[in-house]
Protein backbone atom coordinates (compact mmCIF):
# COMPACT_ATOMS: atom_id res chain seq x y z
CA UNK A 1 0.00 0.00 0.00
CA UNK A 2 1.36 3.36 -1.04
CA UNK A 3 2.51 6.09 1.68
CA UNK A 4 0.25 8.49 -0.30
CA UNK A 5 -2.93 6.85 0.48
CA UNK A 6 -1.65 5.88 4.29
CA UNK A 7 -0.67 10.11 4.39
CA UNK A 8 -3.74 11.14 3.18
CA UNK A 9 -6.00 13.53 5.76
CA UNK A 10 -9.57 14.80 4.98
CA UNK A 11 -10.62 17.78 3.95
CA UNK A 12 -12.17 20.77 4.86
CA UNK A 13 -13.35 22.94 2.39
CA UNK A 14 -14.11 26.57 3.72
CA UNK A 15 -16.26 28.31 1.44
CA UNK A 16 -18.27 32.01 1.47
CA UNK A 17 -21.76 31.88 -0.17
CA UNK A 18 -21.10 32.30 -3.94
CA UNK A 19 -17.57 31.11 -4.66
CA UNK A 20 -18.14 28.62 -7.18
CA UNK A 21 -18.28 25.83 -3.99
CA UNK A 22 -20.97 23.81 -5.73
CA UNK A 23 -19.11 23.81 -8.88
CA UNK A 24 -16.07 22.46 -6.73
CA UNK A 25 -17.74 19.81 -5.03
CA UNK A 26 -19.59 18.70 -8.34
CA UNK A 27 -15.82 18.77 -10.09
CA UNK A 28 -14.91 16.04 -7.27
CA UNK A 29 -18.08 14.49 -6.42
CA UNK A 30 -17.03 11.85 -9.01
CA UNK A 31 -13.47 11.27 -7.88
CA UNK A 32 -13.07 7.16 -6.42
CA UNK A 33 -11.14 8.51 -3.16
CA UNK A 34 -13.57 11.53 -2.25
CA UNK A 35 -16.69 10.89 -0.19
CA UNK A 36 -18.38 14.01 0.28
CA UNK A 37 -20.44 15.60 3.19
CA UNK A 38 -21.55 18.98 2.53
CA UNK A 39 -22.29 21.71 4.45
CA UNK A 40 -22.47 20.02 7.86
CA UNK A 41 -23.60 23.08 9.74
CA UNK A 42 -25.33 25.01 7.32
CA UNK A 43 -28.49 24.49 8.30
CA UNK A 44 -27.96 24.89 11.84
CA UNK A 45 -26.66 28.30 11.53
CA UNK A 46 -29.38 29.67 8.92
CA UNK A 47 -32.28 27.89 10.66
CA UNK A 48 -31.47 26.17 13.99
CA UNK A 49 -34.58 27.08 16.70
CA UNK A 50 -32.06 27.49 19.48
CA UNK A 51 -28.67 27.67 17.98
CA UNK A 52 -29.15 30.02 15.14
CA UNK A 53 -26.84 32.69 14.64
CA UNK A 54 -28.85 34.01 12.56
CA UNK A 55 -30.76 37.28 13.68
CA UNK A 56 -33.21 37.72 10.03
CA UNK A 57 -36.46 37.59 10.90
CA UNK A 58 -39.83 37.56 8.41
CA UNK A 59 -42.44 35.10 6.66
CA UNK A 60 -40.34 33.51 4.43
CA UNK A 61 -37.38 33.39 7.52
CA UNK A 62 -40.25 31.47 9.79
CA UNK A 63 -41.11 29.42 7.23
CA UNK A 64 -37.58 27.72 6.13
CA UNK A 65 -36.90 27.72 10.05
CA UNK A 66 -40.55 25.56 10.56
CA UNK A 67 -39.69 23.26 7.47
CA UNK A 68 -36.22 22.96 8.82
CA UNK A 69 -37.77 21.25 11.86
CA UNK A 70 -40.02 19.12 10.16
CA UNK A 71 -36.87 17.33 8.61
CA UNK A 72 -34.50 14.51 10.15
CA UNK A 73 -31.42 17.03 10.01
CA UNK A 74 -29.57 17.38 12.76
CA UNK A 75 -31.01 20.17 14.93
CA UNK A 76 -28.13 21.22 17.16
CA UNK A 77 -24.23 22.09 16.25
CA UNK A 78 -23.82 19.05 18.73
CA UNK A 79 -25.51 16.48 16.48
CA UNK A 80 -24.07 17.87 13.47
CA UNK A 81 -20.71 17.15 15.27
CA UNK A 82 -22.20 14.10 15.60
CA UNK A 83 -23.53 13.21 12.19
CA UNK A 84 -19.73 14.84 10.57
CA UNK A 85 -17.93 12.09 13.11
CA UNK A 86 -20.32 9.16 11.50
CA UNK A 87 -19.82 10.67 7.91
CA UNK A 88 -15.89 10.44 8.65
CA UNK A 89 -16.01 6.96 10.10
CA UNK A 90 -17.66 6.07 7.33
CA UNK A 91 -15.85 7.06 4.56
CA UNK A 92 -12.85 5.69 6.20
CA UNK A 93 -14.23 2.01 6.88
CA UNK A 94 -15.39 2.21 3.10
CA UNK A 95 -11.96 3.07 2.01
CA UNK A 96 -10.55 0.22 4.06
CA UNK A 97 -12.79 -2.24 2.91
CA UNK A 98 -11.81 -1.54 -0.88
CA UNK A 99 -7.86 -1.10 -0.12
CA UNK A 100 -6.91 -3.13 3.34
CA UNK A 101 -4.84 -0.50 5.00
CA UNK A 102 -3.86 0.57 8.97
CA UNK A 103 -6.74 1.96 10.28
CA UNK A 104 -6.53 5.84 9.86
CA UNK A 105 -7.17 8.14 13.09
CA UNK A 106 -10.87 9.27 13.00
CA UNK A 107 -10.95 13.04 14.97
CA UNK A 108 -13.02 12.59 17.92
CA UNK A 109 -15.84 14.48 18.07
CA UNK A 110 -16.56 16.10 21.99
CA UNK A 111 -19.88 14.43 24.08
CA UNK A 112 -21.36 17.12 25.69
CA UNK A 113 -20.72 15.37 29.78
CA UNK A 114 -16.55 15.40 28.77
CA UNK A 115 -13.82 17.75 29.40
CA UNK A 116 -14.26 20.68 26.85
CA UNK A 117 -11.16 20.52 24.22
CA UNK A 118 -9.32 23.52 23.77
CA UNK A 119 -10.00 25.53 21.19
CA UNK A 120 -7.65 28.38 20.23
CA UNK A 121 -9.34 29.16 16.77
CA UNK A 122 -12.31 31.75 15.62
CA UNK A 123 -14.44 28.71 15.23
CA UNK A 124 -16.98 26.49 17.02
CA UNK A 125 -14.88 23.32 16.76
CA UNK A 126 -12.47 22.38 18.89
CA UNK A 127 -8.47 22.45 17.77
CA UNK A 128 -7.90 19.04 17.37
CA UNK A 129 -10.71 18.66 14.66
CA UNK A 130 -9.45 21.84 12.85
CA UNK A 131 -5.67 20.75 13.01
CA UNK A 132 -6.57 16.92 11.85
CA UNK A 133 -7.83 18.06 8.33
CA UNK A 134 -6.38 19.59 5.25
CA UNK A 135 -7.95 23.09 4.52
CA UNK A 136 -9.34 24.28 1.75
CA UNK A 137 -10.27 27.80 1.63
CA UNK A 138 -12.54 28.93 -1.47
CA UNK A 139 -12.68 32.44 -2.67
CA UNK A 140 -14.06 35.00 -5.55
CA UNK A 141 -13.96 38.36 -6.10
CA UNK A 142 -16.21 40.61 -3.74
CA UNK A 143 -17.90 42.38 -6.43
CA UNK A 144 -19.36 39.03 -7.79
CA UNK A 145 -19.99 37.26 -4.62
CA UNK A 146 -21.61 39.96 -2.91
CA UNK A 147 -24.39 40.82 -5.38
CA UNK A 148 -24.82 37.61 -6.17
CA UNK A 149 -25.90 36.64 -2.17
CA UNK A 150 -27.93 39.51 -2.14
CA UNK A 151 -30.15 38.26 -4.64
CA UNK A 152 -30.12 34.93 -3.37
CA UNK A 153 -31.04 36.23 0.07
CA UNK A 154 -33.14 39.07 -0.62
CA UNK A 155 -35.66 36.15 -3.08
CA UNK A 156 -35.04 33.25 -0.27
CA UNK A 157 -35.04 35.55 3.09
CA UNK A 158 -36.44 38.63 2.49
CA UNK A 159 -32.89 39.87 3.30
CA UNK A 160 -31.74 43.46 2.96
CA UNK A 161 -28.77 45.29 2.74
CA UNK A 162 -29.12 46.98 6.00
CA UNK A 163 -30.08 44.52 8.45
CA UNK A 164 -27.78 42.79 10.99
CA UNK A 165 -26.61 40.02 8.93
CA UNK A 166 -25.80 41.35 5.55
CA UNK A 167 -22.02 42.80 6.88
CA UNK A 168 -21.33 39.25 8.13
CA UNK A 169 -21.91 37.75 5.11
CA UNK A 170 -20.28 40.49 2.83
CA UNK A 171 -16.52 40.01 4.18
CA UNK A 172 -13.46 37.64 3.53
CA UNK A 173 -12.79 38.80 7.18
CA UNK A 174 -13.88 35.35 8.51
CA UNK A 175 -12.15 33.22 6.07
CA UNK A 176 -8.96 35.53 6.49
CA UNK A 177 -8.72 35.50 10.74
CA UNK A 178 -9.27 31.51 10.24
CA UNK A 179 -6.45 31.70 7.46
CA UNK A 180 -4.16 33.48 9.52
CA UNK A 181 -4.79 30.82 12.59
CA UNK A 182 -3.66 27.95 10.69
CA UNK A 183 -0.35 29.57 9.90
CA UNK A 184 0.24 31.09 12.95
CA UNK A 185 -0.49 27.52 14.75
CA UNK A 186 1.28 25.76 11.88
CA UNK A 187 4.40 27.61 12.72
CA UNK A 188 4.90 27.10 16.39
CA UNK A 189 4.74 23.82 16.01
CA UNK A 190 6.78 23.23 13.30
CA UNK A 191 10.67 21.93 14.05
CA UNK A 192 11.93 23.25 11.03
CA UNK A 193 14.59 26.22 11.83
CA UNK A 194 13.63 29.77 11.41
CA UNK A 195 13.28 31.60 8.43
CA UNK A 196 12.15 27.86 6.71
CA UNK A 197 8.70 28.88 4.41
CA UNK A 198 6.51 26.68 6.63
CA UNK A 199 3.93 25.43 4.82
CA UNK A 200 0.50 27.21 3.88
CA UNK A 201 -3.32 26.17 3.95
CA UNK A 202 -4.53 25.58 0.20
CA UNK A 203 -6.45 28.66 -1.40
CA UNK A 204 -9.00 28.18 -3.71
CA UNK A 205 -9.98 31.45 -6.64
CA UNK A 206 -13.20 30.78 -8.18
CA UNK A 207 -11.24 31.47 -11.81
CA UNK A 208 -9.20 28.92 -10.50
CA UNK A 209 -12.32 26.47 -10.30
CA UNK A 210 -13.57 27.39 -13.25
CA UNK A 211 -10.61 27.60 -15.56
CA UNK A 212 -7.39 26.90 -14.30
CA UNK A 213 -6.86 23.29 -14.42
CA UNK A 214 -3.29 22.92 -13.35
CA UNK A 215 -3.96 24.95 -10.08
CA UNK A 216 -6.81 21.99 -9.30
CA UNK A 217 -4.44 19.77 -10.42
CA UNK A 218 -1.73 21.24 -7.78
CA UNK A 219 -4.78 20.54 -5.34
CA UNK A 220 -5.21 17.35 -5.56
CA UNK A 221 -1.34 16.63 -5.08
CA UNK A 222 -1.24 18.77 -2.46
CA UNK A 223 -4.13 17.04 -0.89
CA UNK A 224 -2.57 13.02 -2.17
CA UNK A 225 -5.15 12.89 -4.88
CA UNK A 226 -4.74 12.13 -8.28
CA UNK A 227 -6.22 14.67 -10.42
CA UNK A 228 -6.77 12.42 -13.85
CA UNK A 229 -10.21 11.84 -12.14
CA UNK A 230 -11.10 15.21 -11.73
CA UNK A 231 -14.97 15.65 -13.78
CA UNK A 232 -15.48 19.17 -15.71
CA UNK A 233 -18.00 17.84 -17.82
CA UNK A 234 -21.84 15.94 -16.42
CA UNK A 235 -25.20 15.72 -16.88
CA UNK A 236 -27.83 18.07 -16.50
CA UNK A 237 -29.68 17.46 -13.04
CA UNK A 238 -33.78 16.62 -13.40
CA UNK A 239 -34.14 16.04 -9.81
CA UNK A 240 -33.60 18.12 -6.27
CA UNK A 241 -33.78 21.09 -8.40
CA UNK A 242 -32.96 24.19 -6.00
CA UNK A 243 -32.79 27.88 -6.83
CA UNK A 244 -29.32 28.79 -5.78
CA UNK A 245 -28.08 25.60 -7.43
CA UNK A 246 -29.91 26.62 -10.90
CA UNK A 247 -26.95 27.57 -12.59
CA UNK A 248 -24.62 24.57 -12.09
CA UNK A 249 -27.92 22.28 -11.80
CA UNK A 250 -28.75 23.41 -15.38
CA UNK A 251 -25.15 22.66 -16.74
CA UNK A 252 -23.44 19.82 -18.47
CA UNK A 253 -20.00 21.65 -17.85
CA UNK A 254 -18.13 24.72 -16.29
CA UNK A 255 -19.20 27.53 -17.48
CA UNK A 256 -16.74 30.23 -18.21
CA UNK A 257 -18.54 33.10 -18.49
CA UNK A 258 -18.87 33.14 -14.39
CA UNK A 259 -15.17 34.62 -14.67
CA UNK A 260 -14.08 37.67 -12.68
CA UNK A 261 -10.78 38.45 -14.78
CA UNK A 262 -11.10 41.98 -15.99
CA UNK A 263 -13.73 42.92 -13.72
CA UNK A 264 -14.27 46.85 -13.46
CA UNK A 265 -16.36 47.04 -10.01
CA UNK A 266 -17.57 50.72 -11.05
CA UNK A 267 -18.73 48.90 -14.29
CA UNK A 268 -20.51 46.18 -12.11
CA UNK A 269 -21.73 49.07 -9.65
CA UNK A 270 -24.11 50.33 -12.90
CA UNK A 271 -25.30 47.31 -13.30
CA UNK A 272 -26.40 47.61 -9.34
CA UNK A 273 -28.27 49.79 -9.62
CA UNK A 274 -30.15 48.85 -12.48
CA UNK A 275 -31.09 45.24 -11.12
CA UNK A 276 -31.37 46.61 -6.89
CA UNK A 277 -31.87 50.43 -6.89
CA UNK A 278 -29.23 53.22 -5.86
CA UNK A 279 -29.38 52.92 -1.69
CA UNK A 280 -28.55 48.86 -2.22
CA UNK A 281 -26.01 49.79 -5.29
CA UNK A 282 -24.45 51.96 -2.58
CA UNK A 283 -24.39 49.63 0.51
CA UNK A 284 -22.89 46.90 -1.78
CA UNK A 285 -19.88 48.56 -3.09
CA UNK A 286 -19.14 50.00 0.35
CA UNK A 287 -18.90 46.38 1.36
CA UNK A 288 -17.19 45.25 -2.08
CA UNK A 289 -14.33 47.90 -1.35
CA UNK A 290 -14.34 47.01 2.55
CA UNK A 291 -13.62 42.89 1.32
CA UNK A 292 -11.20 44.08 -1.50
CA UNK A 293 -7.95 43.98 0.78
CA UNK A 294 -9.09 40.53 2.59
CA UNK A 295 -10.09 39.09 -0.64
CA UNK A 296 -6.54 40.19 -2.36
CA UNK A 297 -4.77 39.12 1.11
CA UNK A 298 -5.83 35.75 0.25
CA UNK A 299 -5.27 36.01 -3.42
CA UNK A 300 -1.85 36.34 -2.69
CA UNK A 301 -1.44 33.02 -0.60
CA UNK A 302 -2.71 31.09 -3.82
CA UNK A 303 0.12 28.47 -4.30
Amino acid sequence: MSTTTLDRKPVFVFSHPRTASNLFMKIFKSHPDVVQSEYPFLKIFFFGSTESQYDRKGPKMDEARAEFQETSLPKSYHESFNKLEEDIRSAVIDSNLKTPRPPRLVPQLQPKDAEVRISTNPTLLPDDLMLSVSPVFLIRHPALVFPSWYKLSRAAFDADVDDSDFPVEASFKWSRILYDWYLKIWSESSSDPPGTQHRKPAVIDADDTMSDRAALERLCHQLLLDPQHLSFEWQVATTGLLPWLSTIQKSTGVDMSKLSKGIDTQQEFVKWEREFGSHAAQKLLYFVELAIPDYEYLLAQRG
